[in-house]
């Protein structure tokens, strides 16, 4: 993915995450608007190496995230 997709793509969850906590009622935005382009570059510029359709193979990589407030992300 290049750099511009990969903006349209952050541009995209963000709105995503901004939809599901009016929808919520709820929620911190900050945190997950913050984290947004680590993930997006994280995720779709195939730095993590996963496969979508087999979560349980062994080979994964494994993201942790210890701040709950960027669940939304």
């Amino acid at each position: 993915m290049i750099i511009e997709e990969l903006k349209r793509t952050a541009v995209e969850i963000r709105e995503d995450v901004v939809e599901m906590l009016v929808g919520a009622g709820s929620g911190h935005s900050a945190g997950s608007m913050g984290v947004v382009d680590v993930l997006t570059a994280l995720y779709f510029g195939e730095v993590l190496s996963y496969k979508v359709n087999e979560p349980e193979w062994m080979e994964r990589d494994r993201l942790m995230l210890s701040a709950g407030h960027l669940a939304p992300a």
